[in-house]
């Protein structure tokens, strides 16, 4: 079935540049990434060796002025998985659609559009939505938004279906509703998320999984060589009808461009979410994480990409300097902290302390449709957390991203 899917996606891409030439509009990525991995704080383990291949071909046709429809084809895959080199009949498992949806604009007014099918979002600095570009396959939703923009601003009204159970009555359903607005006149973004999963709780069926909002705000500016961005997000609600949702975030950091010609910057900041107080059984204080690309924060290493139910609290320092036109050199350093206390692995004791963690970045752009990085990162974790008998944990790539 893939490879008919396969022939026929190609058949369809060779008529389509024949035929709608001139509305056709056809591009792609190809990203190489290669990684030593030794994340297990064992250094008796060596590194393991790992590699993955993400290709994307992107069609967008034009329709007509206010209409287009666009389709991303990808392949995700780790190499030798499934094994290369055999004459296997399961060779392209990994290959289908990230995104694929109708868009029109200009509807009844000028700035209404309304955009339907599967599709990435990013908002802000992606620290709630982003399409997580580091990932081997990325996110995307099924759903529809409708937006409408004008010289003051834009508003999205948006809702996505997480998991269709293909029962009555939505149940067992999962929805993520919101809507996202953004200024033009001012550095200001608003945002309110509603998710709700239908399925009803086991011992009580009139009483449902999970409603949850979120609500807050993101701003960013540069003024002058200094910049500054801070996002600010509280969630209410509850889990299974009896557990109130009650649990925030920050996160702020303050840039400076120190010499402009070589885009020496020097920056700090804080990544801040709530964590549950388990003496308080009626309340749930964890921070729901969303849907970020969490690989540009908490550290290169993803050790706290998702929901951290003590809590985090991420102090970091950054710099970055450009030498060359082509070149670019960043260092991240991380001091982590849970916000609840948890018992130490050492003695028991009540503490907070996580761990370290320093990351260096090398960025070539030698050629003008590729980029190469290179990356190293050691998390150095705190006893209380691992014990006395972890080490170090350290981790290496290599990546070359190439557009066509």
């Amino acid at each position: 079935m893939r490879k008919l899917f396969l022939i026929v996606l190609v058949a369809v891409l060779l008529a389509a540049s024949i035929t709608y030439a001139d509305n056709i509009d056809l591009n792609g990525q190809m990203r190489w990434r290669t990684e030593l991995n030794g994340k297990d704080f064992n250094s008796d383990t060596g590194l393991a060796w790992e590699s993955y291949l993400r290709t994307r071909i992107n069609l967008k046709f034009d329709l007509e002025d206010n209409v287009e429809v666009f389709a991303q084809m990808q392949d995700s895959r780790v190499f030798g998985s499934p094994s290369s080199g055999a004459l296997s009949s399961d060779r392209d498992v990994n290959l289908g659609l990230h995104q694929a949806y109708i868009k029109a604009w200009d509807l009844l007014k000028p700035g209404l559009g309304i955009l339907g099918g599967r599709y990435a979002m990013k908002y802000g600095n992606e620290r709630l939505f982003g399409p997580v570009g580091w990932s081997n396959v990325g996110r995307s939703f099924d759903g529809f938004k409708i937006f409408y923009e004008n010289d003051n601003g834009k508003v999205d009204l948006f809702c996505n279906t997480l998991y269709e159970n293909g029962q009555p009555s939505n149940y067992g359903d999962r929805f993520f509703w919101g809507l996202y607005g953004s200024s033009k006149q001012y550095p200001i973004d608003l945002f309110f998320i509603w998710n709700t999963d239908k399925t009803p709780v086991a011992n009580d069926s009139s009483k449902k999984e999970l409603s949850r909002v979120s609500f807050g705000a993101y701003s960013s500016k540069w003024i002058d060589n200094f910049y500054y961005e801070a996002t600010f997000g509280y969630q209410t609600g509850s889990v299974h009808d009896t557990v109130d949702i009650a649990a925030w975030m920050v996160q702020a950091e303050a840039r400076y461009k120190v010499n402009p010609d070589m885009n020496l910057c020097l920056a700090a900041g804080a990544d801040i979410t709530s964590g549950d107080d388990p003496d308080t059984n009626d309340k749930n204080e964890a921070w729901n994480e969303l849907y970020p690309t969490a690989h540009k924060f908490r550290g290169f290493m993803d050790f706290f990409t998702g929901t951290q139910q003590a809590g985090l609290m991420d102090i970091y320092l950054r710099g970055k300097i450009a030498p060359s036109e082509n070149t670019l050199a960043r260092l991240d350093f991380h001091i982590f902290n849970t916000m609840q206390d948890y018992a130490s692995a050492v003695d028991g004791k009540n503490t907070k302390s996580v761990g370290n963690e320093l990351d260096l970045t090398l960025t070539c752009n030698a050629v003008s449709s590729s980029k190469i990085n290179f990356g190293y990162s050691v998390f150095m974790p705190s006893e209380d957390w691992l014990g006395t008998g972890a080490d170090n944990a350290n981790w290496f790539y290599l990546q070359w991203l190439t557009n066509f």
